[in-house]
């Protein structure tokens, strides 16, 4: 009669095994409770997209401004391609910078994949994400290296000049 009840969850079996024996335990019966289901009406996923959008905007934002600041005072010299360094030292907080690039990174890494019924077998299909698309996950997947070299730039001050661009261009 232990083992029908074991074998329908009313007991718990469990062994001990030592140096003098194994010594088996059967628990007192007792009927299975129920999990109650828990309503999660949230997803990672939600906020993901919501800090992600606030960094676009935040850095909408400020390009914005500065084109705005370029067409007043018609600088000598305006470097486009440092927007991103100051942008992420001083606008914007590193970790949604870092959360946006991790979150590029696992979309890059994730495949489309949509059913295809063909002579009555459902599969799987493929499909590739357009240029545009790949390159700009592949832009924002760099906002890693900058985080990382913003965070080691006070260990490795003269070597970030010679690093940066290549680590940046491996990303």
């Amino acid at each position: 009669m232990s083992l029908y009840e074991w074998a329908l969850h009313e007991r718990k079996a469990v062994s001990f095994e030592c140096d003098n024996g194994a010594y088996p335990l059967l628990s007192y019966a007792s009927i299975p409770k129920v999990l109650p289901k828990q309503l999660i009406t949230s997803s990672v996923a939600i906020y993901l997209w919501y800090c992600c959008g606030t960094t676009t905007i935040g850095l909408a934002g400020v390009a914005v401004l500065l084109i705005f600041i370029a067409i007043i005072q018609r600088p000598q010299k305006f470097e486009w391609f440092m927007i991103n360094r100051i942008t992420s030292a001083t606008w914007l907080n590193r970790s949604l910078l870092l959360l946006c690039g991790v979150a590029a990174a696992l979309v890059m890494s994730c495949t489309i994949v949509v059913p295809y019924q063909s002579n009555g077998i459902l599969s799987f299909q493929n499909i590739p994400r357009s240029f545009i698309a790949s390159s700009l996950l592949a832009g924002e997947a760099t906002w890693i290296m900058y985080v990382f070299q913003e965070v080691l730039y006070p260990l490795t001050a003269r070597a970030t000049a010679h690093y940066a661009r290549w680590s940046t261009a491996t990303i």
